[in-house]
């Protein structure tokens, strides 16, 4: 006899838990029954309003030793569960405290999360204008830390963790989008040459590899700080492209603290001990292009809405 097939959890992408109320009370019922999770938390609840586009979905939870809340993720991925665990002891504070974890949900391959529950953020507005300088600071940080403790090329490097490795191959990828806000044939022509020109001038980093406002909270109310970073994507690149990639989601052009992302981040560097390279200006011009082909290529971009196809054209022209 069959096995009886599985009820899907994720859209046709493969990856993308679907939201639906049918299949959240289903994960609501194994988060439940998995007694690594049930041990620590009661009470789940779904929270739709913290949007994953890294496919994932949040429930926010009773902590059972009367400790106060929990945050738990489903849909956590391997490097994100192993990096965490990491820096709390290169960084205690870098990002949220882990309670328990995993890589299977009942009979579904699901990795998830139990974390301390932070109640301020995603950063935003309501930080007036420091919440770019505080995710900053906060990326910078794990620059640091990741450079020092996890590269393959450091003396003593905990070799074990996974980082991803940005190759001219995937920028090509974003570049070959089919229908990108406008022509960029010089753009793509040019690919070659920009890749060892960047790489020539601009040094590497361990970067978080996602850096944007949803992908920080803080501990404390606005417009305190510091900013504790979730959803880590490690990968190796120059460090540039973190702060064009932040960059180019900023759209409106009055929002405080929003313009010169990268040269902040190089003095946050700078501040730190941490190369910079040269001719940020010709680097932060290739870093913004690529940054905006990535992101118009990406699984959430709206690629109908006007306003975002200009604002990402203004860094392709």
């Amino acid at each position: 006899m069959n096995a009886p097939s599985l009820t899907p959890i994720f859209h046709e992408d493969g990856w993308n838990l679907r939201r639906d109320t049918v299949t959240i009370a289903l994960l609501r019922d194994l988060l439940m029954r998995e007694g690594a999770i049930s041990d620590h938390v009661a009470d789940p609840v779904f929270l739709p309003g913290l949007r994953s586009f890294g496919g994932g979905c949040h429930f926010r939870a009773r902590r059972r030793d009367g400790g106060g809340e929990v945050a738990v993720k489903l849909g956590a991925y391997a490097n994100e569960r192993e990096w965490i665990t990491a820096v709390q002891v290169w960084d205690p504070g870098l990002m949220p405290v882990p309670m328990a974890m995993g890589a299977h949900l009942g009979p579904y391959r699901l990795g998830w999360l139990v974390s301390e529950w932070l109640p301020f953020g995603p950063l935003g507005p309501v930080w007036g204008g420091e919440e770019f300088r505080l995710l900053i600071d906060a990326a910078v940080r794990f620059h640091a830390i990741a450079d020092t403790n996890a590269s393959g090329h450091r003396q003593g490097a905990v070799a074990a963790l996974p980082i991803a490795e940005l190759t001219q191959d995937k920028v090509a990828a974003w570049l070959d989008h089919p229908q990108p806000p406008l022509p960029i044939p010089e753009l793509r022509r040019n690919l070659p040459a920009d890749w060892l020109w960047l790489h020539e001038h601009v040094p590497a980093s361990v970067c978080h590899g996602d850096l944007h406002l949803a992908n920080a909270l803080a501990r404390a109310a606005p417009p305190a700080g510091p900013a504790v970073l979730i959803d880590v994507q490690p990968i190796r690149q120059p460090w540039i492209l973190e702060a064009a990639y932040l960059q180019i989601f900023q759209t409106d052009p009055v929002r405080p603290g929003s313009h010169d992302l990268i040269p902040a981040m190089a003095a946050a560097r700078a501040r730190r001990g941490l190369s910079v390279g040269d001719d940020l200006r010709q680097a932060s011009t290739i870093s913004l292009a690529w940054m905006a082909m990535r992101a118009w290529s990406g699984p959430g971009s709206d690629r109908g809405d006007g306003h975002w196809r200009a604002s990402l054209a203004r860094h392709l022209g």
